[in-house]
């Protein structure tokens, strides 16, 4: 009789274990799943921001400058114009590489070339023009340095492929692991 409650009793505490593991780890579960949630929210902004002040060659401000950008993998165009302060801003540009062109009439038209935006970014181009006519084109080739002028956060485009090689198995494996009533002792 004495072996069979020592066996009962054995069971008892091994489905116990098991319980509390498995609540722990539900708990641990939806910690991570409130935290990826919440940050989530705090970034839910898709989208990313672009702006900056045109000038003149002496520094003044221009206004009424007319700003293009073009998503040059999707095609995308989009057309605004500075304000009378000189300030331009591009507030939901989806995230991606980006062709600016600046125009107006007395200044020679600017491009410039492979700016790259990525997810809740805000970032800051400022556009100097130079005197001149439409045939004085001027172009600036190769990434234009962005400023990130509003937080100090830093972000980057992942590609699926990188995505593909993150298994959520390996981290809840992890996460297992690590509890100490992972395997539970006889």
């Amino acid at each position: 009789m004495n072996r069979i409650s020592h066996l009962v009793f054995k069971r008892l505490v091994q489905s116990t274990r098991l319980a509390v593991s498995v609540m722990l780890f539900s708990v641990a579960l939806s910690c991570c799943l409130e935290v990826c949630t919440s940050s989530a929210i705090a970034q839910s902004s898709t989208s990313a921001k672009l702006s900056g002040s045109v000038t003149d060659p002496s520094g003044a401000i221009v206004p009424h400058a007319k700003i293009t950008a073009i998503n040059t993998g999707t095609g995308l165009a989009v057309t605004i114009q500075s304000d009378g302060a000189g300030n331009y801003a591009f507030n939901s540009l989806p995230p991606g590489q980006y062709t600016l062109s600046t125009t107006l009439d007395g200044f020679a038209p600017l491009t410039e070339t492979g700016i790259v935006l990525t997810v809740g970014q805000s970032a800051t181009l400022n556009l100097p023009l130079k005197l001149g006519g439409s045939q004085d084109a001027i172009t600036v080739n190769g990434g234009a340095e962005l400023i990130n002028t509003t937080t100090a956060e830093l972000s980057q485009v992942v590609d699926e492929a990188l995505l593909k090689t993150f298994r959520l198995t390996d981290a809840i494996r992890a996460l297992w692991s690590s509890s100490p009533l992972a395997s539970p002792t006889n």
